[in-house]
């Protein structure tokens, strides 16, 4: 039952892939997720509840360097789901989390150069004693220390994924999250930190210096293996629980739309016809953009056109031939004239600084301080002091 509910695992992390669009690219990471936690599952598996020795040759030690990309997968998930434009893009340091990956696959290369008759005599004596796998020699660092180190190193970017989503829900206002889906974020992380807990208690027991007979832990391993086994069940559903997670975190305020007729067969060939074709685009986004659905994190072309039925490329025209101004420019000039007006009408009086980039669309404080001051010459503190003193309070301690 418990290698049927992995491979269930990996599944689902293919069906995730098939549903990816542009705007929830995010859902990779996820999808890696589900896919590692279900080949260390299968892996651990054939060790205790298992009886397969094919499974434990091919898997074992093969995933267990893969197990500490479950962490950084989670957590990427989450941070590029709620990041906008470039931040959306693995940075240079973000490759660094998975470096352990690489150490831990040094470490146990002495496994990988097993003959198939040594791999046949090392199962069937871990079969009858599973503490035998720590006397396994490795090159630095023995599987007890690797037991320890592994959970925790995960729990890291669980705790880290978990104040994300902290910062960007004390104000719902700020991005418009769908509560459902703050939910299931915050019920996988939750899960999956249970999940690591475990994983140490039982590293924990097994680890035991004093413990020589398997028989004396076996029954307390059990039921903690069939414990992880229903937590990652749970975690396979909550896809099903919340099916909007599979296209994408975030939904828009829907706007009443004028009705035009035959929008997807508008004219765009020239003269009269086409100006008229942009003035109908341009009268629903118009509508459309009332909400402001642009101080969203992560809002694109690809939102527009699903949540006002506009062709994607006759967006992109829209924007490019139309109004004569690229998309990106056009977004952070309308969130950097919404920044503008909290700070000179007093609305963002008792916000810090980082408040106010979130209610504009940035995660970034930094990414908002550039695009102040590329769009009006200024950064938010010079702005501040520039405003008249009946305007603003100047005292605000950024």
């Amino acid at each position: 039952m418990s290698d049927i509910i992995s491979f269930f695992g990996i599944l689902l992390s293919i069906l995730l892939l098939f549903f990816i669009r542009d705007d929830n690219k995010s859902n990779v990471f996820l999808s890696g997720f589900y896919f590692i936690i279900s080949l260390i599952a299968l892996s651990r598996n054939s060790i205790f509840l298992i009886d397969n020795s094919v499974l434990f040759r091919y898997l074992n030690p093969y995933v267990y360097p893969v197990f500490y990309c479950s962490g950084p997968f989670l957590f990427l998930y989450i941070k590029k789901s709620l990041a906008d434009g470039d931040d959306q893009k693995l940075t240079w340091y973000e490759y660094l989390y998975f470096l352990p990956v690489l150490i831990v696959f040094i470490n146990f290369t002495p496994q990988y150069f097993l003959s198939s008759v040594e791999h046949d005599a090392y199962y069937r004596e871990i079969k009858l004693n599973p503490l035998h796998l720590f006397d396994t020699k490795y090159l630095f660092f023995s599987l007890k220390i690797n037991g320890i180190i592994r959970p925790l190193y995960n729990l890291i970017f669980a705790v880290a994924g978990f104040l994300i989503v902290l910062r960007n829900t004390y104000n719902d206002d700020l991005f418009e999250l769908k509560s459902i889906s703050k939910k299931f974020i915050q019920a996988i992380i939750y899960l999956y930190f249970l999940s690591n807990l475990l994983f140490s208690v039982v590293a924990l027991t097994l680890n035991i210096d004093n413990i020589t007979d398997y028989s004396k832990v076996d029954s307390t391993t059990h039921v903690l293996l069939w414990i992880l086994s229903i937590i990652n069940l749970a975690m396979y559903l909550l896809v099903f629980l919340f099916p909007e997670t599979l296209y994408g975190i975030f939904s828009l305020k829907k706007s009443v739309m004028p009705k035009i007729e035959n929008l997807n067969n508008l004219d765009f060939e020239g003269g009269e016809k086409l100006e008229q074709s942009y003035r109908l685009i341009g009268e629903r986004l118009e509508v459309y953009f009332q909400s402001k659905p642009y101080l969203q994190s992560g809002f694109n072309l690809s939102n527009i056109a699903r949540e006002t039925q506009i062709p994607y490329n006759q967006i992109t025209l829209f924007f490019q031939v139309y109004l004569k101004i690229n998309f990106s420019d056009w977004k952070n000039s309308a969130r950097i004239n919404h920044a503008k007006d909290l700070i000179s009408n007093g609305q963002a009086k008792n916000l810090t600084l980082e408040a106010i980039a979130l209610s504009c669309g940035y995660l970034s404080r930094s990414n908002f301080i550039n695009a102040f001051k590329k769009y009006t010459g200024k950064n938010p503190s010079e702005f501040i002091k520039d405003l008249p003193e009946e305007t603003f309070n100047k005292n605000i301690d950024f």
